[in-house]
């Protein structure tokens, strides 16, 4: 492992590849130049271009997820109101895992950004982060962005990046990423990994999951129902360890050394003081469209319960009239003025 730190430049961070993105929404531009929030109610899988109006290419695989949606067991429902044929929309992916490790499988840190650039400055784990003062990192404590002076003027955030595998993807070391700066969405994968990870002795390599969309409502969120993502196995529970097995009996035949693997991106992704990737920079920047529209710096910021547009909806409407007025019904309650932040741009 010395040896592979002497192969890297310093101070410079190597990401998993990556083959494109898994979206659940993006930014808009209104008529007067304004970049707006929008949130979609499904996934859209891109690839790593843009088009000449600077929209995300859909991916080849995106076609390839709604067949195998269409064709999805009775047993793990899509989620509700999904379209057929020409309309349909992506609400369930097929996806498998390049390693076992989950905390490269799912990285969350609290990273707060310059207003001007985009670029990190601070990154956190809730305890201790580094920070970028005067061209130097320094270690200093983390006390969350809600307790964090620091946080509130350079607009920390709650973000994860989690990296699947698409089936039928035709490059078996890259993956797929979905961010998001989505409490419940952050929250709930971490669950599901650990648990599965738990349960298959830290198998979780090349098992069978979904990637699912699901909605729920709450009081913050004015009872309007909003989206975020979830994990679900592609097999029957008692059927995981033996599709762990099958795997790791499947690496060690083929003489495949998925631990070396593991310490070798460990050390590719710790390479720098604070992750920072030109991609990351600019899929950020978009998150932060509304995050900086609002305000940093609320104990909301972290979560994702706040009603948006979803796209096609018209401008200076809400949801439906019924949310409009329970958002000015409920405009004096401290709970309901916190806002939540969108899932994924």
């Amino acid at each position: 492992m010395n040896d592979l730190k002497s192969r890297l430049l310093a101070n410079t961070a190597y990401p998993l590849p990556t083959l494109g993105a898994i979206r659940m929404g993006g930014v808009q531009t209104n008529d007067e130049g304004d970049r707006l929030p929008v949130k979609d109610d499904s996934f859209t899988i891109t690839a790593q271009t843009k088009d000449r109006n600077g929209q995300w290419i859909v991916h080849p695989l995106q076609a390839v997820a709604l067949k195998a949606q269409a064709e999805r067991p009775a047993r793990l429902p899509t989620a509700t109101g999904s379209a057929e044929g020409a309309n349909a929309k992506l609400r369930a992916i097929q996806v498998r895992f390049l390693v076992n490790d989950t905390q490269l499988l799912l990285r969350e840190t609290y990273e707060a950004f310059d207003k001007a650039t985009g670029r990190p400055l601070c990154r956190g784990d809730g305890k201790t982060a580094r920070r970028v003062i005067n061209g130097e990192v320094t270690e200093q404590a983390c006390p969350t962005p809600e307790l964090c002076e620091f946080a509130a003027k350079n607009r920390c955030k709650h973000l994860a990046r989690l990296s699947v595998q698409v089936e039928g993807q035709d490059d078996a070391l890259s993956t797929f990423i979905l961010r998001t700066t989505g409490f419940n969405a952050a929250r709930t994968l971490r669950a599901k990994l650990e648990m599965v990870s738990a349960l298959t002795g830290g198998r979780l390599r090349g098992l069978p999951f979904w990637l699912v969309m699901r909605s729920k409502s709450t009081r913050m969120s004015l009872n309007t129902p909003f989206f975020y993502a979830d994990l679900e196995l592609g097999c029957e529970l008692a059927e995981a360890t033996q599709y762990a097995s099958a795997q790791q009996q499947a690496d060690e035949q083929a003489r495949l050394n998925v631990e070396q693997l593991e310490q070798t991106l460990r050390a590719l992704v710790g390479n720098s003081a604070i992750e920072d990737t030109e991609e990351d920079a600019g899929e950020f920047e978009d998150l932060l469209v509304e995050h900086s529209a609002r305000g940093a710096g609320t104990e909301a910021d972290r979560g994702d319960e706040r009603p948006l547009r979803t796209r096609g909806q018209s401008e200076g409407r809400g949801q439906s009239e019924g949310q409009g007025k329970g958002r000015q019904g409920h405009q004096d309650d401290p709970a309901c003025r916190r806002t939540r932040d969108t899932e994924e741009s």
